[in-house]
């Protein structure tokens, strides 16, 4: 059986890495939000379709 080893870095970015860092971040959780809601809305509109007659709640 095959053990999985990990590592641990510390970092030290400068002003500007942390600035690039952050941008990325934040790009990447706009990008997965819209993914997000990208798959929910046709999800609610199947449910509407399905049962108009009932609110949509979560998947």
């Amino acid at each position: 059986m095959l053990k999985a080893k990990t590592y641990k870095y510390r970092l030290y970015p400068t002003k500007k890495q942390v600035q690039k860092l952050e941008w990325t971040l934040d790009m990447c959780r706009i990008l997965y939000n819209s993914c997000l809601l990208d798959r929910r809305n046709p999800l609610r509109a199947d449910w509407q379709r399905t049962f108009p007659d009932q609110t949509a709640g979560n998947p």
